[in-house]
């Protein structure tokens, strides 16, 4: 019998999440980012209200307080902070397209394993959640980035 030690607030991953770590670790990480974007002619987004919806929505999804770590047999996991800032950056960029691909090409680091990036170029403003598709699948970050923008317009954020 393996018998695989976490502390309290940590999980293993599963077999596809080891899969998408182990493949991050041998440099496939642009494979597994996934990033949503939302643009609009003009204007930027309030970088306030943005800070302050996905602080609101971090403290309450734990997936995105998640960081890879090894167990004490070395198998990785998934432990969960009880607290996070999240990573807004304002970022200036000649074209939407070029800032997705230095984005992707950046990477993410071991923890938080999202960010959000408010660019703005001459002709739009973008706001651009980059995450690891280790944290989240399709339906989960469906319904994240909904509760985000539903609190943005200034509503509950259902979750």
């Amino acid at each position: 019998m393996v018998r695989i030690c976490f502390p309290m607030n940590a999980l293993p991953l599963s077999p596809l999440q080891a899969g998408m770590f182990f493949e991050s670790e041998a440099g496939a990480c642009g494979e597994y980012l996934q990033q949503l974007v939302v643009c609009q002619r003009g204007e930027g987004f309030d970088d306030a209200r943005v800070r302050t919806c996905w602080s609101g929505i971090a403290a309450r999804v734990q997936a995105l307080r998640g960081e890879v770590v090894a167990g004490a047999n070395g198998a990785p996991g998934m432990e969960f902070r009880e607290a996070m800032e999240p990573i807004i950056e304002r970022q200036a960029a000649d074209s939407l397209e070029g800032f997705l691909a230095a984005d992707r090409a950046r990477g993410l680091p071991r923890f938080p394993l999202w960010r959000v990036s408010l660019v703005q170029t001459v002709d739009e403003a973008a706001l651009v959640w980059t995450f690891h598709h280790i944290l989240l699948d399709g339906r989960s970050h469906a319904r994240i980035f909904e509760a985000f923008w539903r609190g943005y317009d200034g509503g509950e954020d259902g979750l």
